[in-house]
C-alpha cells in the first residue's frame, strides 16, 4: 500500500517546483528579458528630408537606405591588477548580455569602439594580453556581415607621454589600428577615419610626427572637394573644450557630481590639446566627431575655419564598472544626411532592485503561498446576511438513479472557486464534477462499479480537492480507506490511508490531514511524513463526555487549527482547540430534538469569518447557524421535494460570492440558496 509519505512527496515536490519556477523567472528577467526590455525603447533614427545637405554632390539616392552604425565606448575589461573575479564576471556579463542584445535587436552594419577596450592593456604581459584579447572576442562576437573595428584607448596602450613601441605594435597588430585610418564604405560613398588620440598631442613628437604623417597621407587621398560629403572623425579623447559646461547634452555618471560638469578638463588627459583638436578640424573637415573617454554623455559644437557647423558627441561608458546606466549609440547616417541615438541600457541598481523585489515576493510565497486552505475556508458572510428561501436546484433532482443527471443518495460537497461542485455521490459510488450553469455533471473518480480495487469506490463520503497536486482526496468509507485521484491522469490512483472508517476529510493552511473515524470515535491530524496520524479530538471511547466522541463525522478546521466536529449521535457540535484535551460544546448537546437550541444528527458543519457555525441539522431537515442565538437559514418546512423544503441535509458549503449550497441527500439533488443583496 502506498501510504501517506507519497502524497506528501508529490506535494512537497509540486511546492519545490513553484519555487523553482519563480527563481527561474527572476534570473532570466534579470539576466535576459530586462535587456530587451530597456533597449526595445530606443530605436535607429529616421532622417528628415528638412536635415539633408543640399550642397552635397552628388546628392544622395532617396530610395538608398541608411548606414546602421553603432558605437560603443570604454568597454575596460579587467586584469590581474584590479577587481575581483565575481567583478570581472558581472561587468563582462552586463557587457556581453548587452551587445548581444542590442546587436540583434539593431542589426548594425558597422559597429565601432572608441578605445579602452581592456583597463590593464598598458601593464599587462603579452600573454595576458592574449587572454584579454580572447575574451574580447567572445564577448563581443559578430556574424559575418556586420563589420568591426577598434580604436586604441589611452587604457590600451597608455597615455602620450607613456607609449611604448612594444604597446603600440602590438594593439596594431591585434586590430589592424595603424595611428589614423580610413574606413570607406564603397556601397554608400561614406568614409570614417579613426585616429590614435595619444598620438595626437600637438608637441612635436616623434609619434605625432608620424601620425600627422599618415593624417595627411589620407586627406590628400581623399581628395575631397567643398561639395563632396565630409568624413566622420572618431577619437578616443574628446576635442579640446574647456569644461563639459560647453555640453548643450549632458549626463553624468553615478559617481559625479552635478559640479563635476563645470571642472576645467585637462588637455592631453581629459581631452586632446587645444592645437591637435584644431589641426584635426582643420585637415578634415569632418562631418561628425564621435569620442569617448570620460564616460559621461555630452553634445557639443564646434566650428570650422568658414563658420561650419560640426557636431561633437562624446559616447558615455558600456560598463557597469563606470557608471550605473552605461549606454551606447546608433547612427543612421547618408552621404548628405544623418541623426543620432542616444540608446540606454539597463541600470545596475535597476537589477539589484528587481533581485532585491524577486528575492521578497520569493520568501513571501514560501512563507505564506502554501498557507492557503485546501479543503474549506472562511467564507466571508456579511453580518446581516440573508439567502432566499427557495433554493434552485443545480445537480440531481431528477429522481434517484445513476444517469449522469442524477445522484443517489450524495453526501460531501466541495465548491471551487469558479462554482464547480464536487459531489460524493454515495450510492452510486463515484464522485462527479458539475460546472456552473451544466445539467449534468462528469464522472471524475469510481464509477466503474462497486469494489475495492484502486479505480473503484464504495458509498464515498467526502471529497476535497488539492489543488497543489491537482488531485482528489476521497474518503471512501465502506473500503475504510481514504483515497487520491489525480484530475490530470484518471489511473493514477493510490490509497493513502487505510484501516480507518472515514466519514470526512479536511486539509487545513499547512496541509495537514484531518479525518473523522466514526468507529474509533476520534479524529486524527496527519502531518506531512506523518503515517500515524496523531489524535486531535476525541479517542477515549465512545461516549457524550467533553473529552468523547461518538459517531463523528464532518469536520471544520480554522486557521488556528481548532477543529470542530460533528458529534452526530451526540447531537452537537464540538471545538477542540488545538493541543486540547477536552472539547468546548458550541452548539446542540441537549440531546436530539428540533428545539432552537437542540440538533438531530448533525452533519456538515462550517463557521464563518465571525466565529458563527453553520450546521446541516440532518434530522430536522433544516440548515441553522449558531452564534449569538440561533437563526434558521435554510429548510425546517417538513420534509418535502419543494424549493423551501429539505429531506435530510448531509453536506454544506458555501462559493465566494456567499451563496449557501445544500446536500438534499434522501431528495437526490443538491440545493443552492443565494444570498440576497442588501
Amino acid at each position: 500500500m502506498k501510504i501517506i509519505n507519497v502524497c506528501c512527496y508529490q506535494t512537497m515536490l509540486h511546492f519545490l517546483a513553484k519555487i523553482v519556477c519563480l527563481l527561474l523567472f527572476i534570473f532570466i528577467y534579470c539576466e535576459f528579458l530586462i535587456y530587451y526590455f530597456v533597449l526595445l525603447g530606443c530605436s535607429w533614427p529616421q532622417l528628415s528630408k528638412i536635415d539633408q545637405d543640399f550642397t552635397v554632390k552628388p546628392p544622395n539616392d532617396p530610395n538608398k537606405k541608411p548606414l546602421h552604425v553603432m558605437f560603443i565606448a570604454d568597454t575596460h575589461l579587467l586584469g590581474s591588477r584590479e577587481g575581483h573575479w565575481f567583478d570581472k564576471l558581472r561587468r563582462e556579463w552586463q557587457m556581453y548580455r548587452s551587445f548581444q542584445s542590442a546587436r540583434f535587436l539593431f542589426e548594425p552594419h558597422i559597429i565601432f569602439f572608441l578605445g579602452d577596450i581592456t583597463d590593464e592593456g598598458k601593464w599587462c604581459s603579452d600573454h595576458e594580453w592574449e587572454k584579454t584579447v580572447n575574451r574580447f572576442h567572445s564577448l563581443f562576437s559578430i556574424p559575418t556581415n556586420t563589420k568591426l573595428y577598434v580604436l586604441a584607448g589611452n587604457h590600451d596602450i597608455g597615455f602620450h607621454y607613456d607609449v611604448s613601441d612594444g604597446r603600440l605594435e602590438r594593439f596594431e597588430k591585434t586590430f589592424q589600428a595603424p595611428h589614423v585610418r580610413l574606413i570607406t564604405i564603397d556601397d554608400d560613398n561614406i568614409d570614417f577615419i579613426l585616429i590614435n588620440s595619444m598620438a595626437f598631442e600637438g608637441d612635436q613628437c616623434r609619434l605625432c610626427a608620424r601620425a600627422e604623417k599618415q593624417l595627411d597621407e589620407i586627406v590628400n587621398h581623399l581628395h575631397r572637394s567643398e561639395t563632396s560629403a565630409k568624413p566622420v572623425l572618431l577619437s578616443h579623447f574628446p576635442l579640446y573644450r574647456v569644461s563639459d559646461a560647453n555640453c548643450s547634452l549632458w549626463r553624468q555618471s553615478s559617481s559625479s557630481s552635478s559640479s563635476s560638469k563645470f571642472v576645467p578638463h585637462k588637455q592631453r588627459y581629459d581631452v586632446l590639446s587645444q592645437e591637435a583638436s584644431e589641426i584635426l578640424l582643420k585637415k578634415i573637415k569632418p562631418r561628425l566627431v564621435f569620442t569617448a573617454h570620460t564616460h559621461d554623455f555630452c553634445y557639443t559644437k564646434h566650428t570650422d575655419t568658414k563658420g561650419k557647423i560640426i557636431p561633437e558627441w562624446t559616447v558615455p561608458s558600456f560598463s557597469w564598472r563606470n557608471r550605473d546606466d552605461p549606454s551606447l549609440m546608433l547612427l543612421s547616417i547618408t552621404t548628405n544626411n544623418e541623426r543620432v541615438s542616444h540608446c540606454r541600457l539597463p541600470r545596475e541598481s535597476t537589477v539589484f532592485w528587481s533581485y532585491g523585489i524577486g528575492a521578497f515576493l520569493l520568501i513571501f510565497y514560501i512563507l505564506f503561498g502554501g498557507r492557503r486552505p485546501f479543503a474549506r475556508s472562511f467564507p466571508n458572510i456579511r453580518i446581516n446576511a440573508t439567502w432566499t428561501q427557495n433554493a434552485l436546484t443545480i445537480a440531481g433532482g431528477q429522481g434517484e438513479g445513476s444517469s449522469l443527471n442524477q445522484l443517489s443518495r450524495p453526501f460531501g460537497l466541495y465548491v471551487d472557486d469558479d462554482q464547480t461542485l464536487f459531489i460524493a455521490d454515495w450510492g452510486n459510488d463515484r464522485i462527479l464534477e458539475w460546472t456552473y450553469g451544466a445539467t449534468s455533471g462528469q464522472v471524475v473518480a469510481g464509477g466503474n462499479g462497486r469494489g475495492n480495487r484502486t479505480d473503484q469506490l464504495c458509498h464515498p463520503t467526502g471529497v476535497i480537492v488539492d489543488k497543489d497536486t491537482d488531485s482528489l482526496i476521497i474518503c471512501d468509507m465502506e473500503n475504510r480507506r481514504v483515497m487520491r485521484w489525480s484530475r490530470r491522469n484518471a489511473t493514477n490512483q493510490e490509497t493513502i490511508l487505510d484501516n480507518i472508517d472515514c466519514a470526512e476529510v479536511v486539509m487545513d493552511d499547512e496541509k495537514s490531514l484531518y479525518v473523522s473515524d466514526c468507529q474509533k470515535n476520534e479524529v486524527r491530524r496527519y502531518q506531512l511524513g506523518d503515517t500515524q496520524g496523531t489524535v486531535v479530538a476525541g479517542g477515549n471511547g465512545k461516549g457524550n463526555h467533553l473529552n468523547q466522541l461518538y459517531f463523528p463525522t464532518y469536520l471544520f478546521v480554522d486557521r488556528d487549527q481548532s477543529v470542530y466536529v460533528s458529534d452526530t449521535y451526540n447531537h452537537r457540535v464540538m471545538k477542540w482547540v488545538k493541543g486540547a484535551t477536552e472539547g468546548i460544546v458550541v452548539a446542540g448537546g441537549r440531546e436530539s430534538g428540533a428545539d432552537w437550541t437542540q440538533l438531530s444528527s448533525p452533519n456538515a458543519i462550517v463557521v464563518d469569518q465571525l466565529d458563527r457555525i453553520y450546521v446541516a441539522d440532518l434530522g430536522n431537515h433544516r440548515v441553522v447557524r449558531w452564534g449569538n442565538g440561533v437563526i434558521q437559514i435554510a429548510g425546517g418546512n417538513d420534509v418535502g421535494t419543494q424549493a423551501n423544503q429539505l429531506n435530510s441535509p448531509s453536506g454544506l458549503s458555501f462559493d465566494r460570492y456567499g451563496n449557501l449550497y445544500v446536500i438534499d441527500h434522501n431528495n437526490h439533488r443538491v440545493q443552492r440558496f443565494d444570498i440576497e443583496p442588501n
